[in-house]
Parts: structure tokens; C-alpha cells; sequence
């Protein structure tokens, strides 16, 4: 049977049903989406160098690393703490810096409630990775290429209250000037 020529509306008539079939599944798709996005979690993370002030309140005197996080969405997020996972390795490190008198005033304590734009921060001393005392099962590692792949593709997770790990954006300053610094100290022991 062939179409006849579309002088009339009969043509247009017959796309109807398949466009309002297509407009209903798509209504329906942005309403799940609209109802469902206030229900999960929106965290920005980062990891980046920084200096902050700590001995005067007008000199950045105290330089280190940085974790920042934050929660960019309507529901309310319980950070329970972070974790470092080095490459080749099943075990995951927990770092406390809050308990270096440099950096306790300046990192949030664990765990803490973020509402939608608050932040957390946990500071690292510059020389942190430094003054540990088993280094080598850090990043510092004696081998320097295990050091050199540690430090590059190592991953930071966040933990939440509801079990969900965040990931962590690793800006290459900071791994940068990881590197530099067990340079530094390979050259000097």
C-alpha cells in the first residue's frame, strides 16, 4: 500500500502517537532523575599543595599539603575520615595529621556533618611523609622507582557515614612536590 501524496493533515496525524510516545518517556526519565539527585551524595575532593598562616596571623609561614572536601549537593554528608591506597598494595593507609600540634587548629576534626557548600580540610606539614617513622611502607619506599610509582598513582578515598567512598583529586603540584621532596632526602641521608 502506498502512502498518497500529503496534501492533508492525515500525513502529520500518523507521527503523532510516535511523538507522544517519545515525549512520555522522556517526562518520566527527568522526573526519576529530579527525584533521585537529592538522595545522592555530591562531594568535591581535592589534594593540592598549600600554605597557610600559623605562627603569625599575617605571614604564610607554614607550607604543606592540603585535603579539601566538599559537599555540593542538597543532602547532608557525615565525612567518617580518609584513606590513602598506594599502588601494589592490598592494605590501605589512615594518616592522622590532626594530631601534629602544627596542623590540629587548621584540620576538621572526624567525623564531621557537611550541609550543602560546607568544607572540610586536614593539613599535612610539609615534612609530614618526612618525620614518619616506617616511611619506606609509605610513599617514601628505599627502591626508587616503587617511590616514584607510589607517588604517582597513588589514590586518596573519603568515607562516609552510609559506606560510600569518595574519590580524591590529586593535583599534580602536590605530587610534584611529593617527589621533589624524597629527592631531597635521598640526596641528604
Amino acid at each position: 500500500m502506498a502512502i498518497p501524496d500529503c496534501t492533508t493533515w492525515e500525513c502529520v496525524n500518523s507521527f503523532s502517537e510516535w511523538l507522544s510516545a517519545f515525549g512520555t518517556i522522556a517526562a518520566v526519565a527527568v522526573a526519576l532523575w529530579l527525584a533521585l539527585r537529592d538522595h545522592m551524595l555530591h562531594m568535591r575532593a581535592t589534594f593540592n599543595t598549600a600554605v597557610t598562616t600559623l605562627t603569625r596571623t599575617d605571614t604564610l609561614d607554614n607550607h604543606g599539603f592540603m585535603l579539601e572536601f566538599t559537599n555540593i549537593g542538597a543532602r547532608p554528608i557525615t565525612v567518617t575520615g580518609h584513606e590513602w591506597q598506594l599502588p601494589f598494595q592490598k592494605h590501605r593507609l589512615l594518616f592522622m595529621p590532626h594530631m601534629d600540634v602544627r596542623s590540629a587548629a587548621i584540620t576538621t576534626r572526624l567525623p564531621c556533618e557537611l550541609t550543602d557548600g560546607k568544607s572540610g580540610h586536614v593539613f599535612y606539614p610539609d615534612d609530614f611523609f618526612l618525620e614518619l617513622e616506617d616511611r619506606e611502607k609509605a610513599l617514601f619506599h628505599p627502591n626508587r622507582l616503587i617511590a616514584y610509582l607510589r607517588i604517582r598513582f597513588f589514590k586518596i578515598l573519603i568515607g562516609t557515614s552510609v559506606g560510600k567512598k569518595v574519590h580524591v583529586a590529586i593535583r599534580r603540584p602536590a605530587r610534584d612536590a611529593l617527589w621533589a621532596q624524597y629527592v631531597e632526602s635521598r640526596h641528604d641521608g
